[in-house]
Parts: structure tokens; sequence; C-alpha cells
């Protein structure tokens, strides 16, 4: 939405599309037509650049999940990973067995499962190399698969996990929970 008060005038663009720019410059060029009588630039290539870069994914970007190395160095037994985890910022998180009560798309034969959220929400976790596992968030800045990968210790139980699209700030990664 662009005001001109001093002219009494404004425009609103809505949109239910993906923000690629045509909103911004759709009120932009009615604004160079209102005071110049033409179209001042191509506004539409300014927003789209912008806006591209805005919405670039911001996870998910240095490494293809789709293709696992070959061959993959094999997975910890799932006990070393099951339990409960916690971050000072996101709250607890539980690694389980995907069979084990959880139902939801993509969850049956997946092996593990990732619990988040404060209704803890289930998503089932892909084998991608070792100790590096793969689930899909969901929500509109979900652009693919994230990694969780886990921080095994000494005793061979993992003693922390970095969920990737938490950790964009270096805040993703939750401790192992006391029993």
């Amino acid at each position: 939405m662009n005001v001109l008060p001093a002219e009494q005038i404004g425009i609103a663009v809505l949109t239910n599309a993906a923000p690629i720019g045509v909103p911004e410059a759709l009120c932009r060029s009615f604004l160079d037509l209102v005071l110049t009588g033409k179209v001042e630039r191509d506004w539409f290539a300014l927003f789209a650049q912008a806006l591209a870069a805005a919405m670039a994914p911001d996870y998910g970007t240095s490494v293809d999940y789709a293709k696992p190395p070959q061959p993959p160095k094999p997975a910890l037994a799932a006990a070393a990973y099951i339990g409960g985890y916690h971050s000072e910022l996101d709250g607890p998180a539980q690694v389980v067995e995907a069979n084990a009560g959880l139902s939801g798309a993509g969850l049956a034969g997946a092996g593990l499962a990732l619990k988040l959220g404060p209704k803890p929400a289930s998503y089932a976790m892909r084998h991608f190399d070792r100790d590096v596992f793969t689930y899909q968030p969901t929500g509109e800045n979900a652009y693919g698969p994230s990694a969780v990968t886990f921080t095994v210790g000494a005793g061979g139980m993992a003693t922390a996990m970095t969920i990737e699209n938490l950790d964009l700030n270096g805040q993703g990664t939750f401790r192992r929970a006391a029993n």
C-alpha cells in the first residue's frame, strides 16, 4: 500500500500469491503515472530481485539431502538417539521410535521420528549419513529437508542434536535432557 496524503491519493494491491514483487511494482508504477504521467523505471525487476533475495532458502543450501553419500555410513542403534532433548530457546524435543503410537504423513516405517513444538508435532526422520538424519519442516518458510545432526558422546549415546532450520543464528542445539 502506498499513500500520498498531499495529493489525497493512495493505492492498495492485495494478492494471495507468493511474494515476487507484483503488488509492490503495481503500486509504485501507479504512483509514477499519477505523479509524472509515465512509469519511471522497471519496478517489477527491482522488487523481484529484492524479494527473491529475502525469500531465498536460509537452510539446506550447502548439502543436497536428496543425494546421500555413497555409501552412507550406518547410523548407530536407534537407542543411541532416542530420548528427550531441551533447548533454552525452543523448549523440549523428543526423538522416538516412529511406530511408538505416532500417526501422521510419512511416519510409517521411518524408524525414528522427531517431536517438536508446544503441542508436539511428529516428523519422520530419514537417515542421511552416520549421525545425520533429515526431516521435512512445515510452515511458510519450510523449503526442503532439514538436517538433524547428533553429537555422540564417549558412551555411544547422543548428548545433543542440532536442528539445521532452527540453527540459523546458532541457537538450534538441543541438549539431551536428564532422565
